[in-house]
């Protein structure tokens, strides 16, 4: 890109706003619920902690579908059609897995949990019911929706996983309060009175958790992303984190690399709206 074209380029602080708001406030009614006392010793907020593992993942698989279709598709009918058909090739997948790890009858069993429903229908039905009007009401470049999806939909999967890798940290935390406290010794101090202190501390993992996926997902609308293409988990000390084996991650860096120029020459149009793909 030109000088002159890297000036031009500006921040879309309303989008920024926009992607912000749902997992700022999503994170803030984590905050909240930890801070204050539980209102029964139910484990229903350790059994919810689980789920979002397999929804988040899902959750990832869906940014990246919502991108093929932005870029492959021609008109918001058929994206539409193409996301529908590949969240149900989604489910019998996630259906396949599920009987072949924990077998027919304990799938099943499972399904006919009416708890089960509960934890997963009412996300699921959101991310359907989201996807199916960002496609037919969209009206920008479907080809730069597709290159900051292909942004999103990477640094959520890195971010997981970075979720995942701090679990154990998480956990050990958990014990020395639980330890500390059956003892009567020290307390967090910011904890009212009543605060269940491990409870606390899970649901503010998850804030954390939410609220930075909400900047990541924001950094695509910012000058920075589009006059360079790069999403903010590629940096070489998060990758290192993330693969400890250094053949691998010099083949990440590589295909990054190559993700870099593709999304980079989508955002700066230097080749014809009708022609520009992520798939070249």
């Amino acid at each position: 890109m030109s000088e002159a074209a890297i000036r031009m380029v500006r921040t879309d602080w309303q989008s920024v706003a926009l992607t912000l708001l749902l997992p700022l406030l999503v994170a803030a009614c984590f905050a909240r619920f930890a801070l204050q006392p539980p209102l029964d010793d139910s484990p229903d907020w350790a059994i919810g902690m689980l789920a979002l593992l397999p929804l988040e993942f899902v959750r990832v698989v869906v940014l990246w579908i919502l991108r093929d279709a932005y870029d492959t598709c021609h008109t918001p009918a058929q994206a539409v059609r193409f996301f529908l058909i590949s969240l149900v090739v989604l489910a019998v997948t996630g259906m396949v897995i599920a009987v072949s790890n924990f077998g027919i009858r304990d799938t099943f069993t499972a399904l006919a949990n009416p708890d089960v429903w509960y934890v997963f229908v009412p996300p699921a039905l959101l991310i359907s019911f989201d996807g199916v009007i960002a496609l037919y009401f969209f009206r920008g470049d479907p080809h730069c929706q597709a290159a900051r999806l292909d942004a999103q939909g990477d640094d959520a999967q890195d971010w997981l996983c970075l979720a995942i890798y701090a679990l154990p940290l998480l956990l050990a935390l958990c014990f020395v309060i639980y330890l500390r406290s059956s003892r009567d010794e020290w307390l967090p101090t910011w904890l009212p009175a009543g605060a269940d202190p491990i409870r606390a501390v899970c649901l503010l993992f998850v804030a954390i958790y939410f609220a930075g996926k909400g900047v990541l997902f924001a950094h695509v609308y910012s000058a920075g992303f589009q006059s360079s293409g790069a999403r903010v988990l590629s940096a070489r000390w998060v990758q290192w984190l993330l693969v400890r084996n250094r053949g691998q991650r010099a083949e990440n860096a590589t295909k990054e690399a190559q993700k870099v120029v593709r999304r980079l020459r989508v955002l700066t149009s230097l080749c014809a709206d009708s022609e520009c793909s992520l798939q070249d």
